[in-house]
Order: structure tokens, then C-alpha cells, then sequence
């Protein structure tokens, strides 16, 4: 059964014109019948466009492939991703430990400049009430003796 060059392009899923310029251009050779159309060889015709239906049934298998290939990517993808937010989970808890230690020993700084400030005070105040004291005293016994 030889192809018209309608036929011809439903079979392969080309243009009329585009098979009609590869006759004329010598990559197909048909023939011309007594009407005016042309009588194309099935063998000739599919040498260089294959059947719709073999590169329809490629493309499924190609996109089927490639659809593998996404899903595996993805499940990949996801992996990662779960593994990313269990890192960041941990880091947040490390954080946040930190700067709870953090805050405590602040607290504890300052209690210790608190007391360190407050016992500082006292041995001054003791100088100077003592320094008073003697003072006191020595007035006294100047008195004392000058009188």
C-alpha cells in the first residue's frame, strides 16, 4: 500500500509540505501518478521520518524515563530536606541551651560584682570610722594633757 502525501504526512505526523519538499529535494523518491499526486513508498517514507506511532510510543518511553528519573531526583530531594530540617531543629536547640547558659551566667556575673562592690565598702567604712575613732580619741587625750 503506497502513502498519498496526505497519508503520508498522518502517518508520520509531518507536513504535507514538509514531506512534499523532501521529495522535490530528492531525500524521498515517489512517484507521480497519472492525476497528479504522488505515490510514496511506506519503506522510503518511514527511512526518514519514522511512524507517529514508534515515535509517539519513543517519546512515552523517553518521558516515562525521564518522569523515573524527576521521581527518584525528588525522593532524593525530599531526603535532603528532612535531613536539613533536623539540622536546623538541633541548631535551634543548641541556641536557645546556649543562650539560657548564657543568661545564667550573666545573672552570676553581676551577683559576684554585686558582692565583690558590697564588701568592698565595708572594710572603707571601717578606715574611716576607725580613722574617726582615733581621731576622736586623740583629741580627747590632747585635752587632756594640755589642760
Amino acid at each position: 500500500m503506497e502513502y498519498s502525501l496526505k497519508s503520508a504526512s498522518e502517518a508520520t505526523g509531518k507536513s504535507k509540505s514538509t514531506i512534499q519538499r523532501a521529495i522535490k529535494t530528492g531525500k524521498i523518491s515517489a512517484n507521480l501518478s497519472d492525476f497528479g499526486t504522488y505515490k510514496i513508498d511506506p519503506a522510503e517514507l518511514h527511512r526518514i521520518f519514522p511512524p507517529i506511532s514508534l515515535s509517539v510510543s519513543s517519546d512515552v518511553a523517553m518521558i516515562q524515563t525521564e518522569t523515573g528519573d524527576v521521581s527518584s531526583e525528588n525522593r532524593e530531594l525530599k531526603a535532603k530536606v528532612s535531613l536539613l530540617r533536623e539540622m536546623v531543629d538541633d541548631l535551634r536547640q543548641r541556641l536557645d541551651s546556649e543562650a539560657e547558659e548564657r543568661r545564667r551566667l550573666t545573672l552570676l556575673l553581676t551577683r559576684e560584682e554585686k558582692k565583690s562592690s558590697s564588701q568592698m565598702v565595708r572594710p572603707v567604712f571601717l578606715v574611716a570610722f576607725f580613722s574617726v575613732i582615733l581621731m576622736a580619741f586623740f583629741l580627747v587625750l590632747s585635752m587632756y594633757f594640755l589642760n
